[in-house]
């Protein structure tokens, strides 16, 4: 239960940061969706997006472990000038710093944004079962579960409207 909860935070991590429009274009198809084979279309747009999303982390990682790879060359090369007297003290502990700083920064962003999927369908169709049931998994949770899913549909709250008889979001 827990795994599955897992795979649809990641999904939904996803979805919301591809952006609202593929957002609401997978949730205007599962509203209009009548046979299995649209089920079918909105997986696999969910799997180009998820994937997309992935290729992009990737190339960010790349970009990053280059940049690091760049100031560590650029920290011996300092290195290197400092011992042959062609850099003052100062002038060494100022770049030196600087450069430090830059590649704790992107290491920390490396860290931060560590994510790998070894087997992408299946969480994103495991994913969009749960996100296309919501009901499902609301009455097969317990109590924490259901709180997590209410905070992950819901992260500003939930309101009730005593006058309209109605729940509402601040959205």
């Amino acid at each position: 239960m827990r795994a599955a909860l897992i795979v649809l935070i990641l999904l939904l991590v996803f979805l919301i940061s591809c952006g609202n429009q593929d957002f609401d274009i997978i949730i205007e198809n599962k509203r209009n969706q009548k046979t299995g084979s649209q089920g079918a279309a909105i997986e696999t747009q969910v799997k180009e997006i998820v994937s997309q999303k992935f290729t992009d982390k990737l190339q960010e990682d790349v970009s990053r472990k280059r940049k690091i790879t760049e100031l560590n060359d650029k920290m011996e090369s300092l290195e290197e000038r400092f011992i042959n007297q062609e850099l003052t003290k100062e002038l060494y502990d100022k770049y030196r710093l600087k450069y430090q700083e830059e590649k704790k920064q992107l290491e920390e962003e490396n860290v931060k944004g560590d994510f790998k999927s070894s087997n992408l369908e299946k969480a994103v169709k495991n994913g969009l079962e749960i996100l296309l049931d919501p009901l499902q998994l609301w009455v097969s949770c317990d109590y924490d579960d259901k709180q997590r899913l209410q905070y992950l549909l819901f992260p500003e709250g939930m309101r009730y409207d005593k006058e309209n008889k109605r729940v509402r979001t601040p959205r």
